[in-house]
């Protein structure tokens, strides 16, 4: 069953639209999101809190054959050029050298005038690692073979080949102009992001579309249950022995359906503002269920599905109820702010076991996206100086280009090869072993720079908020149903001052007269000794 309330809510958002730019500005991330996700239709799809991943999706594919066209015909450019007689090499290398030259030195400014501190130390790092690292390697092995090369001649005879010079500087404003059409190219599918308009969706990328907002999420058992919903923030849970407030009375029966829906309709409240108090932002709830793919013969995307399994439920209640099986409700709370660049994720989850109520809550933090990806303004428009300095930057790598090109026309290839074998057998998935989904498209395009300081604090206001309007909610429930809340509002005391519990060296005394203390480390490195006083 498919979450209506949620679909198309973030299609337009800045966090979608983000992640369509990164189609064409990041190739990594653009590959790693086509061949984890968009070439693996055997695996269940993961959620996307805060964005939409079929438009991304539909971007990046058109992005791949604009890579590939430009790969092809930078490799057919290269070979031509060592292979063409009239061709003078070592103009053509001492053209590509200069190029390259002023192309580091405009990257370098970039680099400098549009980043902060640690944001020039990324950018410098990924040039210094994976494939950037040997490209450059390679290239610079090259160069200084040639200029080793042109300064062994003793004389400079060869620069009066007019007609040599002249095709070689001809292929040089071949190869540069090569680099403005395409990155004209990438400049108008940008602007067709900014106007809102979306490539044509395969039948691939509706599936995915529609998948990732379904009530079941068979998640990878190597992975958490929460696929997609990106870093824990804390996690919490306890076991509430059941019983009667009055002594002697009969045991309280208590509903955990009953009790969800009670949770669920007062957070609901929360997303509303009141007289004395905002309204949370993005607030949208909704009940799920998570099952690991090594437990399902196949993805599930409704709850009546999981019989195909052997699973004898019909419903999302009939998961409530039967806390035994790997099948599991959740309710999940989601809060999207900063324009679904910051996605706060609630899990609660409630069970009637062992004459006990248990409860689980867990918070998970999607951070915003790179801030390289971020060509829009707030309104939408694009970023007049962004995008000049984006293809600006793709012209002075067109020397690295060139030398990738035959390495990446290869590799393109291979991974063609491979794709269409892995979607030819993607229907039979009777001899999987775990069908679950992976990774989720906004998961990867996570950000490693802050871009604001209160964006981090207002994932952890949020689960302090919902952290206590549930127990407060839980509470109230369990008043009203004759539950003995001793024992719970003790829980609740030290699941809210949870502060003062110390992971690393602690000092800590008794003050005042009649005063105890008990004090202690918890957790790997840490150092103390429990002690009491009174004095």
């Amino acid at each position: 069953m498919t979450d209506r309330t949620s679909v198309g809510a973030h299609r337009h958002s800045l966090a979608t639209k983000h992640l369509c730019a990164a189609a064409y500005l990041d190739r990594g991330f653009r590959d790693r999101v086509l061949d984890e996700v968009y070439h693996h239709p055997e695996l269940a799809v993961a959620p996307n809190p805060g964005a939409d991943a079929e438009p991304v999706l539909g971007h990046m594919l058109h992005a791949r054959q604009l890579d590939v066209m430009q790969q092809s015909l930078l490799a057919a450019l290269l070979l031509l050029a060592l292979i063409i007689p009239e061709i003078d090499k070592r103009v053509f290398i001492i053209g590509l050298v200069v190029w390259l030259g002023l192309g580091l030195v405009l990257v370098a400014l970039e680099t400098t005038l549009n980043a902060t501190p640690a944001q020039r130390r990324n950018r410098v790092a990924s040039l210094l690692t994976g494939r950037n690292a040997l490209t450059l390697i390679i290239f610079g092995v090259a160069v200084t073979a040639a200029i080793a090369y042109v300064s062994s001649l003793s004389n400079y005879d060869w620069l009066q080949s007019e007609d040599g010079t002249i095709f070689a500087v001809f292929w040089l404003l071949l190869l540069s102009g090569c680099a403005i059409g395409f990155g004209a190219a990438r400049a108008r599918r940008l602007a067709v992001i900014a106007a809102g308009t979306e490539p044509d969706s395969t039948g691939r990328v509706k599936s995915i579309g529609s998948a990732q907002r379904s009530t079941v999420v068979t998640y990878a058992a190597s992975r958490l249950p929460f696929v997609g919903s990106g870093q824990n923030i804390t996690t919490w849970q306890f076991a509430l022995v059941v019983r009667s407030r009055e002594e002697g009375g009969p045991d309280p029966e208590i509903d955990p359906v009953d009790l969800n829906r009670h949770i669920k309709d007062r957070v609901a409240t929360l997303g509303e503002a009141s007289k004395g108090s905002e309204r949370l932002p993005g607030l949208d709830l909704s009940d799920r269920v998570y099952v690991s793919g090594r437990d399902v013969d196949a993805p599930v995307l409704r709850p009546s599905q999981l019989r195909d399994s052997g699973y004898a439920f019909n419903d999302i209640a009939g998961v409530q109820r039967d806390p035994t099986t790997p099948v599991r409700h959740y309710l999940r709370c989601e809060l999207v702010s900063w324009d679904g660049e910051l996605v706060t994720t609630i899990y609660c989850h409630f069970a009637l076991q062992g004459e006990c109520l248990y409860v689980e809550f867990s918070s998970y933090l999607l951070p915003p996206t790179p801030d390289r990806y971020h060509v829009f303004k707030r309104d939408g428009g694009l970023r007049d100086h962004a995008l000049f300095w984006e293809g600006a930057r793709s012209s002075a790598m067109m020397p690295v280009d060139l030398v990738r090109s035959p390495f990446d026309t290869i590799a393109s290839a291979l991974r063609g090869i491979r794709n269409s074998i892995r979607n030819g057998f993607g229907g039979d998935q009777s001899e999987l072993e775990d069908c679950g989904a992976l990774v989720g498209v906004r998961e990867l395009g996570i950000g490693s720079d802050r871009q604001n300081y209160f964006q981090s604090r207002d994932s952890v206001k949020y689960t302090g908020i919902l952290e206590r309007q549930i127990l407060a909610g839980l509470t109230e429930y369990l008043r009203e149903h004759g539950v003995d809340t001793a024992e719970l509002e003790e829980r609740v005391m030290a699941i809210v001052n949870h502060g003062v519990i110390n992971y690393g060296d602690m000092a800590a005394g008794a003050v005042g007269q009649g005063a105890n203390v008990t004090a202690g480390s918890i957790g790997g490195g840490s150092q103390g000794t429990v002690k009491g006083g009174r004095r």
